[in-house]
């Protein structure tokens, strides 16, 4: 599936689907939720980071047992303190990702190239002149959406992305297709 930055016609397209997919509280948290937080500056969203670790980590646990045990199993050598610190320190990276994922439906295409730059856009460029296609695998670390969204605003060449489909069809409908 090609992955892009909207057009103004793109986006309200995809108004009108939210209206016709998806079920009820996803479409109340979407939009009432999900986009105005997403609208937000980064410095206002990174410090929201913070609470949402606290909320992560420290009230509602989430997946606390499966991720230290991983960790347990990962790093048998390290003591328990060393294994909880590593836990912290991925509950903190796992509440940046996800504010960074938040953002990523508002992020501005100057914003986007500014936090995803490629290096040497004239390496895969040469290619698209000479009519060539080219593959850039990204690994799964950090906020891979951006670089999908990134890379379509600084290749030539046309993006896809492979993907797993949520089973939330709203859900599905804008995060995968870039029109929101």
């Amino acid at each position: 599936m090609e992955i892009s930055l909207p057009s103004k016609r793109e986006k309200s397209s995809f108004a009108a689907r939210i209206i016709k997919k998806g079920n009820l509280l996803s479409k109340i948290l979407y939009c009432g939720l999900v986009i105005p937080i997403s609208s937000l500056p980064f410095r206002v969203l990174f410090w929201l980071t913070d609470s949402v670790n606290i909320l992560a980590y420290y009230v509602v646990g989430y997946r606390k047992k499966i991720v230290r045990q991983n960790l347990k199993n990962s790093f048998p050598e390290l003591s328990e303190k060393e294994i909880k610190k590593i836990e912290k320190w991925f509950y903190k990276h796992f509440a940046d990702f996800l504010v960074e994922s938040v953002k990523s439906l508002t992020i501005s295409n100057k914003e986007i190239i500014r936090r995803c730059a490629i290096i040497y856009p004239e390496a895969p460029n040469k290619y698209f002149e000479q009519g060539l296609s080219v593959m850039v695998l990204c690994g799964h670390y950090n906020n891979w959406e951006y670089y999908a969204v990134g890379l379509a605003q600084q290749m030539k060449h046309k993006v896809f992305a492979a993907y797993q489909p949520w089973k939330n069809e709203f859900l599905n409908l804008g995060n995968v297709s870039g029109l929101i």
